[in-house]
């Protein structure tokens, strides 16, 4: 057998004739699985995950899963097949109930990665939905991962404080200990205020971030809500693209590069390019300004600029200036900003441009590579950390 026989089933066929008598034959198969030399292995290895959006859910929302597929091996993984069986409840956008994709081939090191939206059934009943992806190839047998998210009932509105409300032109802040609220009657948002140490607590409504302020002691307030778990209109989700005004500012911050671009789909580009070309402000932060580009990982991108941006793996806090300031900012992955050549805002030591400002039609575009806002990770709250000093102070001369 050669060194380079790749696994497989191979068949091999006898046959032996005679001038006197016919031709008479037989098979056997040889199944050939590449092992290990010394301790390592020597074909492919598969390993795949997968993840839900949110732990919890109720009837009629959306959830966003991410599977991903590995090879670790050192030989490559032909004709792979992966199948997605969604259980009753929960079913995908398109209505069906088994996902299935095909891959030629997964080199070794090669990642293969899938988003896909699906919906909670309005008639869900409470309890644990569990569904499982499986992916295999003509040279490995199937691996397999699973993800359960716990759907519960709907909550009932909370009633509102009245005269306990404080109020700051269209927003809204019931301070009441029993039902604290915030309304922004402009884009349909109303949604309980909740408090908690880490970012579980988006599951039960508004998160106020640790260590910022409240209304009744003046400063900052900080708080997280959620973009794409619960299908439009919803008045629990800050993201309502069809309330966009000429005038407005849309920021997009950090968080998942393609959900934005699956969220958004053909229609909310279009929305958000005609929204920018026609005098509004658009400002991305992180992944909020590696959309910007004119795709991302094979996902369609605004189009601002026609580069895709490439990612610069570091971490930490970083100090930059504005030419007379030090500013620092908080550093995640960022996007490199060297090729696209627009107006900068913000450089680090190196000349490295952390923000810069586009012109695009009559509107503006002005991008973060890393975080101004602060963040609970690194205790960098907005009310003492001086990138948000700066982006306050930029927003408000837009």
């Amino acid at each position: 057998m050669p060194s380079t026989a790749q696994a497989g089933i191979y068949i091999n066929t006898a046959t032996a004739s005679a001038s006197n008598f016919g031709s008479i034959s037989d098979t056997a198969a040889l199944d050939i699985r590449i092992g290990q030399v010394g301790g390592v292995s020597v074909g492919p290895v598969l390993t795949i995950t997968k993840e839900v959006s949110v732990p919890v859910a109720r009837p009629g929302d959306s959830l966003l899963y991410t599977v991903v597929l590995k090879n670790q091996g050192a030989a490559t993984a032909t004709n792979l097949l992966i199948m997605d069986a969604l259980p009753s409840g929960i079913q995908a956008i398109s209505g069906d109930s088994m996902l299935a994709w095909s891959l030629p081939t997964l080199a070794p090191g090669e990642e293969w990665r899938q988003l896909f939206l699906v919906l909670v059934a309005p008639t869900a009943v409470v309890g644990e939905y569990t569904n499982t992806v499986t992916a295999g190839a003509d040279n490995h047998p199937a691996v397999s991962a699973s993800a359960t998210v716990q759907v519960i009932l709907g909550i009932s509105e909370l009633p509102t404080t009245g005269e306990m409300g404080l109020t700051s032109g269209e927003i809204r802040y019931d301070i009441a200990s029993a039902a604290n609220k915030l309304v922004i009657p402009k884009i349909g948002v109303e949604v309980s205020i909740v408090e908690g140490a880490t970012e579980q607590a988006l599951s039960k409504g508004a998160w106020r971030l640790p260590g910022t302020s409240t209304p009744d002691q003046g400063g900052n307030i900080a708080l997280a809500g959620h973009r794409f778990r619960y299908e439009a209109p919803y008045p629990h989700i800050f993201y309502l693209l069809d309330k966009l005004e000429q005038g407005g500012i849309f920021i997009v911050p950090g968080g998942s590069i393609p959900s934005y671009l699956t969220a958004w789909g053909r229609k909310g580009i279009e929305t958000i390019q005609d929204f920018v070309t026609k005098g509004g402000v658009y400002v991305g932060i992180c992944a909020g300004a590696y959309v910007v580009g004119v795709r991302y990982d094979g996902h369609e991108g605004l189009g601002f600029f026609d580069l895709e941006l490439t990612r610069v793996k570091n971490q930490g806090i970083v100090s930059v200036s504005d030419g007379s300031h030090k500013i620092d900012l908080i550093v995640e992955n960022a996007p490199d900003f060297a090729l696209i050549g627009h107006e900068p805002l913000l450089k680090d030591d190196q000349g490295s441009v952390l923000a810069l400002r586009i012109r695009q039609g009559k509107g503006l575009v002005i991008l973060f590579a890393a975080h101004p806002e602060g963040g609970v990770y690194y205790k960098k709250y907005p009310k003492d950390f001086s990138g948000a000093r700066y982006f306050t102070n930029l927003l408000k001369s837009i």
